[in-house]
């Protein structure tokens, strides 16, 4: 029964990451070990590809901001009027 609720769990697991090839034959090789294995790789991977798609886009976020910052500053200096004084 313990086994039963670990496979369920990795099945699950296998879902999540759509490793739909590993599911298709998941009766076949859900007994072998490196099966887990390969989920908890792909697990850790994708954590690393999301983190790094979230601080290329924080980073890309702020090259935007420091233009409209240069841009506006811009306007300012374009603005003043020195005889206005």
């Amino acid at each position: 029964m313990k086994n039963d609720t670990k496979n369920e769990m990795l099945k699950t697991r296998a879902k999540a990451l759509k490793l739909y090839g590993i599911l298709e034959h998941w009766d076949e090789i859900s007994i072998l070990e490196w099966v887990k294995q390969v989920i908890e790789w792909e697990e850790v991977q994708g954590s690393r590809f999301y983190i790094k798609t979230e601080i290329t886009g924080l980073g890309t976020e702020m090259l935007k901001l420091s233009e409209i910052k240069q841009f506006k500053n811009c306007m300012l200096v374009e603005q003043f009027n020195p005889q206005a004084i």
